[in-house]
């Protein structure tokens, strides 16, 4: 993304972007509406991103420069999110997706899964690799364009890796989750027993995805340095069964 005006003008513009961001993870009502049977599916995904985001906009950023650069990553994440599962229309015999959200896209497309703990458990594992480590790498990628389009110089990357992967990123994701899980009334559990699986399930979940999001900044990293698109490329699908009908 690219925005125009002075500093100040340009700071308002994409504070106007990340509130729009979070407006419509928030409106999940839309997806359980929509006529396409994959979309009630995408509620649970978008309200764990959701909860992401909010505690990453609370992250303390060392400067200015870094908050700027933490939100155009949100932006531009959330852009990918919107054109590679949202904007998908998987009601064809054939259509066009990004690879690494095939097995996402077929989970989400079966409608009769959705009141399952299991396949919405893996529904968000997949949903989250495929986000975490490929979209957050072309993210990255925009967002340091973006900056430097806009300023005239690269942003201090050093600096933002140490936004990125501190300490209190692991704090977020941990507060994410527990909101989450606290807050879905068909798990059956309190926020204090919330609690406590996360922190079980911490050291299982939380390294893996570290581990897709350090191979992603690796991958913006290694594209920059070398003077390419990080781009990911569709492909042509076949629906594998019929679609589900509403009930």
């Amino acid at each position: 993304m690219a925005w125009r005006g002075s500093s100040g003008e340009g700071q308002a513009a994409l504070g106007h972007e990340v509130e729009r961001v979070l407006e419509r993870l928030g409106d999940s009502t839309r997806y359980a509406e929509d006529a396409d049977c994959e979309k009630p599916m995408h509620v649970q995904f978008s309200r764990l991103y959701s909860n992401t985001t909010r505690h990453w906009l609370n992250n303390e950023c060392a400067s200015a420069n870094m908050r700027e650069m933490l939100s155009l990553v949100i932006v531009s994440f959330y852009s990918l999110y919107e054109d590679y599962v949202l904007d998908m229309r998987l009601d064809s015999a054939e259509h066009t997706r990004v690879c690494h959200w095939s097995i996402y896209l077929d989970i989400a497309a079966r409608r009769n899964h959705s009141q399952s703990l299991f396949w919405r458990s893996i529904l968000l594992w997949f949903g989250i690799r495929a986000h975490s480590r490929f979209d957050l790498a072309e993210a990255i990628f925009r967002a340091h364009e973006a900056f430097r389009l806009h300023h005239g110089v690269a942003p201090d990357m050093a600096e933002f890796k140490r936004t990125m992967f501190g300490r209190s990123s692991d704090h977020a994701f941990r507060r994410a989750f527990l909101d989450y899980i606290a807050a879905d009334g068909s798990s059956g559990i309190g926020r204090a027993s919330a609690l406590a699986v996360i922190n079980v399930l911490s050291f299982v979940w939380l390294p893996a995805f570290q581990l897709w999001r350090r191979q992603a900044w690796n991958e913006a990293m290694d594209a920059l340095q070398n003077g390419r698109k990080v781009a990911r490329h569709p492909i042509t699908a076949t629906r594998r069964y019929p679609a589900t009908p509403h009930a």
